[in-house]
């Protein structure tokens, strides 16, 4: 398990307390927190942050007002992965937390997506995808590539998880339970990658 080309810091056991409370941290670096050990984030590129800005933008208008929020690589989920709890920072959540136990994270995802980068892609298509699809609220998990358009749709079902990959620019990410529909064209707009079809 790891976190490929990112930063940890000299001190390798964190109690879940000491991460929350940022103690001997650099605050202004994001950290994740998996099995005791803490790891710096990347900063993210220019593509990886217009592809985020795009799926964002929209969630967040669409739920203005409503119960779910959305949450752009700010906002920590906290879940527990084999056995112990862990800290993700999604690059997009929406969460529906009735009651949220505190205002550093959320714990009720319905939809996460991650912009892949090339420190990220191993964890993105296998940790994340392990933890993320154990959450009982998740409905939908997004894995983005951030250097060509391609987008693998993970969703559950009445049957289990099931995998789709778009590509084409008239391909649509359709979230039904929140009446969301975003095309590829949409989602990489001004990010610089081609979109094929267009």
């Amino acid at each position: 398990m790891g976190f490929p080309a990112i930063i940890e810091p000299a001190k390798t056991e964190w109690t879940e307390e000491e991460y929350l409370a940022g103690t001997g941290l650099d605050l202004e670096l994001r950290y994740e927190y998996v099995r005791g050990r803490v790891y710096a984030m990347a900063t993210p590129s220019a593509a990886h942050a217009e592809i985020s800005s795009n799926i964002f933008v929209p969630l967040h208008t669409l739920l203005k007002g409503k119960p779910c929020r959305a949450y752009k690589g700010e906002m920590a989920l906290r879940i527990n992965f084999l056995g112990k709890p862990a800290f993700y920072i999604p690059d997009v959540m929406i969460a529906c937390d009735a009651h949220p136990k505190s205002s550093n994270f959320r714990e009720e995802p319905r939809v996460l997506a991650e912009v892949m980068s090339p420190s990220t892609t191993g964890n993105d298509l296998r940790e994340k995808l392990l933890a993320y699809t154990t959450i009982p609220s998740l409905r939908h998990y997004l894995i983005i590539n951030h250097e060509k358009a391609e987008v693998f749709h993970y969703q559950r079902g009445g049957t289990g998880w099931t995998e789709l990959t778009l590509t084409a620019g008239d391909d649509r990410i359709v979230l039904p339970e929140l009446d969301f529909s975003l095309t590829m064209a949409g989602l990489y707009v001004e990010s610089g990658i081609a979109i094929s079809g267009e």
